[in-house]
């Protein structure tokens, strides 16, 4: 199946690594022009990744488009594109209703509207999605655990839910591409500090006493009485002759 992804930020990479990851038999993914450097880093990962010419290049090529852009500039977007006749069509695009992109992508088909999350990179975590589909819930279940809901009201909690997990995603990525580099250059350069020898108190009990002799104890033996000294003399005992 040739797979078309028109908006290349953090949520389609999410999705492309986990597809690509999955190794999906027969599987072909367009990209389009937009986060370039996003989509050069994807395509030269994996086989299976292409980037396209322009945005119509990725709806003419494809048999199955995922909407992909910021909801500021969808409207824009997708009124410059041309689908086919009942070309299907699914969109991540968190505040346009079902309703609206049907409008937007008309004589394409809405299959449904789905919230993938970043983990689905690691092929995990929840990916919702309103209404039922079937083949699309196959095709997305190998990265994660699809939610099928039939109440838009519900996808569009889980959408204000998520909202903030790419945004927080993409922040720590730059803090980590623009720090690291500096820690480890610091820890190179940083002069290695010997620690300075304590100087040892007068005071201390030496650790090892052997090693000074004025901490030694000499034990001398008691002098030994003279022979005829007053330690030697007895009391004589008194005999008495009747």
């Amino acid at each position: 199946m040739s797979l078309g992804f028109i908006g290349a930020g953090a949520i389609t990479e999410a999705v492309v690594t986990g597809l690509c990851e999955a190794s999906a038999p027969g599987l072909s993914i367009l990209l389009s022009p937009r986060s370039r450097e996003r989509s050069r880093a994807l395509a030269e990962r994996y086989a299976a990744v292409e980037v396209a010419a322009s945005n119509q290049e990725v709806a003419d090529r494809s048999e199955l488009v995922f909407l992909a852009v910021r909801p500021q500039v969808a409207a824009e977007v997708l009124a410059a594109l041309r689908f086919r006749q009942g070309q299907r069509v699914a969109s991540f695009i968190a505040t346009l209703d079902s309703a609206e992109v049907a409008r937007l992508i008309r004589p394409g088909l809405l299959i449904g509207r789905v919230a993938p999350v970043p983990p689905a990179a690691q092929r995990k975590g929840p990916i919702a999605m309103c209404p039922p589909n079937e083949q699309l819930a196959e095709l997305l279940d190998p990265i994660g655990t699809v939610i099928q809901v039939s109440d838009e009201t519900q996808l569009d909690a889980f959408f204000s839910a998520s909202a903030l997990m790419a945004p927080y995603f993409e922040l720590l990525e730059s803090v980590q591409r623009t720090t690291a580099p500096r820690i480890a250059r610091n820890r190179l350069l940083r002069p290695r500090k010997s620690r300075p020898r304590p100087h040892p108190s007068p005071h201390a009990r030496p650790r090892h006493p052997e090693r000074h002799p004025q901490n030694q104890l000499t034990l001398q033996a008691a002098p030994h009485p003279p022979p005829h000294s007053e330690h030697s003399k007895k009391p004589n005992a008194a005999v008495t002759l009747e």
